[in-house]
């Protein structure tokens, strides 16, 4: 068998394979790999499967219309734009802060379709829970009434303030949007007890954790 015979034969079974799964309802990116086959094909299922940011694997959760890494973001991405803190100096089980400007400069990083989640995204999640008085539906570990109905296992992680000091661990959690009111205000969500709410009052210089969405 020749080199392009073989070539058009590899490429008749790629073609088959996600003909396949987008004839179970599944939309299949036209830039997708072999490589997303997995991720793909546990959409069939209702499942997230796994995506790999930054060398690290995640469990993905779909919610609604959304996919959302299941864990705060975790890998330590240090350079000249981007800074991090860590809570007891451990990346568990809170994973990694970064304050604003950091956390959009994370960008770069992320696999297609990937993004940091806007202020509508973070809405969306908040509509299809049933509202801002259910977020024990994606609290987990650490909180007194978390159900984690969706798997989003969402821990009382806190936050560092302006000062790089920690704060609020075990009774609140923040993480950012992509979206900022001003130049020195972000807006992030917040996390309490029974509260799920978009603030728009978040110093940049905070460090907040970090999430990632996709569209389903």
């Amino acid at each position: 068998m020749s080199i392009a015979s073989e070539i058009q034969r590899l490429q008749g079974v790629r073609a088959n394979i996600f003909n396949a799964i987008a004839a179970k309802g599944v939309s299949v990116p036209s830039g997708a790999k072999l490589a997303d086959c997995p991720e793909l094909i546990s959409l069939i299922s209702g499942g997230g499967g796994f995506v790999e940011i930054g060398g690290i694997p995640y469990p993905v959760v779909k919610i609604g219309s959304q996919l959302w890494i299941a864990e705060n973001f975790k890998s330590k991405i240090g350079t000249l734009n981007i800074d991090y803190k860590l809570y007891n100096g451990n990346i568990e089980p809170y994973g990694v802060f970064y304050n604003w400007n950091s956390t959009n400069n994370l960008s770069s990083i992320l696999p297609n379709g990937w993004r940091i989640p806007t202020e509508s995204d973070v809405r969306d999640l908040i509509q299809f829970i049933g509202g801002y008085k259910n977020s024990y539906k994606i609290r987990t570990q650490g909180w007194t009434d978390g159900t984690d109905e969706y798997g989003f296992n969402l821990k009382p992680s806190g936050d560092f303030n302006d000062y790089g000091n920690p704060e609020h661990q075990g009774s609140q959690s923040n993480f950012w949007t992509s979206d900022a009111e001003s130049d020195s205000i972000g807006i992030g969500a917040f996390v309490s007890d029974p509260w799920i709410i978009v603030s728009n009052t978040n110093s940049k210089n905070k460090f907040y954790t970090v999430r990632f969405v996709k569209d389903a």
